[in-house]
């Protein structure tokens, strides 16, 4: 059971996700915030996503390779100023083993439905356009994880975990874990946690999230949340 949700501050935005089958047992998880606003980020990240899905067409499967060839290209066709923070993971449906990369990107928040328990887990990494791929690709680290029947993955951009209130308070991961533990408790399915999280912001910072057009927040936001059947 899979979601996504996003919502732009402006007109049009920089955060990205998607969720692609690869075939019969796969499915590939992506995350992006590119940094600034507006209609460049735009352009940059839909420059990622196209090359991105033309790696995965051509069948590569190797994560960090599929990171060392965004790194490439963003470095040498965008401004210094630019950067992009990348998760990107394959799902096994069969086993629920979660193989991962990141480039710089927030760590995933994930409910154990066994121990009725919330953790994030580790990320890391430099973000895509930093640097050239000679130290990119130090920083670069596959990580794995399993999702047992019942679990939850919530993978976000840091518009959720930095979503201000009137007091310029910020949502933070503590509450991020206290709802997504009480949201995945009630064995919603992803579009009902993904709900849960866009009332839970609403009521935070004292905006709209579910109506029309952009947000008055102060970031996008990107959200993707899988569970395990």
């Amino acid at each position: 059971d899979i979601a996504g949700f996003y919502k732009a501050m402006v007109g049009v935005g920089g955060d990205y996700f998607d969720y692609l089958a690869l075939g019969n047992d796969y499915v590939a998880i992506a995350m992006g915030d590119v940094s600034n606003h507006g209609v460049g980020p735009a352009l940059v990240m839909a420059m990622t996503r196209a090359q991105l899905h033309s790696q995965l067409r051509e069948k590569e499967i190797s994560l960090k390779n599929i990171l060392l060839k965004l790194n490439a290209q963003l470095y040498e066709e965008t401004p210094a100023n630019i950067f992009v923070t990348f998760f990107l993971a394959h799902y096994n449906l069969k086993t629920g083993d979660l193989q991962y990369v990141s480039a710089g990107h927030s760590k995933p928040l994930v409910y154990r439905a066994a121990s009725a328990s919330t953790e994030f887990i580790e990320a890391g990494g430099m973000p895509l356009g930093m640097d050239d791929n000679e130290l990119f690709g130090t920083t670069l680290e596959l990580r794995k994880t399993n999702l047992a029947k019942g679990d939850v993955f919530l993978q976000y951009t840091d518009g959720l975990s930095e979503a201000m209130n009137a007091e310029r308070e910020q949502f933070g991961y503590e509450r991020m874990e206290s709802m997504l533990k009480g949201l995945a408790a009630k064995s919603a399915t992803t579009e009902q946690i993904l709900s849960g999280v866009s009332r839970e912001i609403e009521q935070f910072t004292g905006t709209t999230l579910t109506a029309a057009g952009p947000s008055a927040l102060s970031d996008d936001i990107a959200l993707v949340c899988l569970r395990r059947e």
